[in-house]
């Protein structure tokens, strides 16, 4: 894992609180599972059923690996997996990402590793070319994370993957958007 101290903030964001880094790699709010103890006293408020579907699925958010409801029920319907989701987030099981409800662009800011700028000749690459640009421009991958691109034209966020991947979402990637095109 590359040393995070090492690291320049383009956008002059050093997240420091005192002289030490804030909340890990730089991002101003930590991406941890809450405790144990806090979870069970969460859950004793939700029926059984939910309460072990609630409870894979935050082992999923948390491990900051790939994942699909499949691995948790495949049964589930989306509309309940969309009930989950939002127990969860009502529950502080995991943060509540503020998603722009006309434009659907997500807030990831405070959970941000890393905010880069892209270079323009690079809008149109694939991402694996984009993500091996921007992790040897850090210091190499960082695991459990994933860049995302943001709507604001070259702007990338390393974020951790579960919470990434936890809301639906567009960014610089969509259809008409600074870096639409092929994945």
């Amino acid at each position: 894992m590359p040393n995070p101290t090492g690291w320049i903030y383009p956008l002059g964001l050093a997240n420091k609180k005192g002289d030490e880094l804030c909340c890990g790699l730089g991002a101003k709010k930590s991406f941890t599972r809450p405790d144990q103890s806090f979870i069970n006293d969460k859950l004793s408020t939700v029926s059984t059923r939910d309460e072990g579907y609630l409870k894979s699925y935050v082992d999923k958010v948390y491990s900051n690996k790939k994942w699909s409801w499949d691995d948790i029920d495949p049964n589930l319907s989306s509309y309940r997996r969309s009930k989950l989701r939002n127990k969860a987030k009502s529950l502080g099981l995991v943060p509540d990402i503020k998603v722009d409800k006309a434009t659907h662009f997500a807030n990831f800011d405070d959970y941000a590793v890393a905010d880069v700028k892209l270079p323009e000749a690079m809008f149109k690459a694939s991402d694996a070319q984009q993500f091996k640009y921007l992790d040897d421009m850090i210091g190499g991958k960082v695991e459990g994370h994933t860049w995302h691109h943001h709507q604001d034209s070259g702007r990338m966020q390393l974020l951790p993957l579960g919470l990434h991947k936890i809301y639906f979402h567009k960014g610089g990637r969509s259809t008409g958007m600074w870096a639409e095109g092929k994945r």
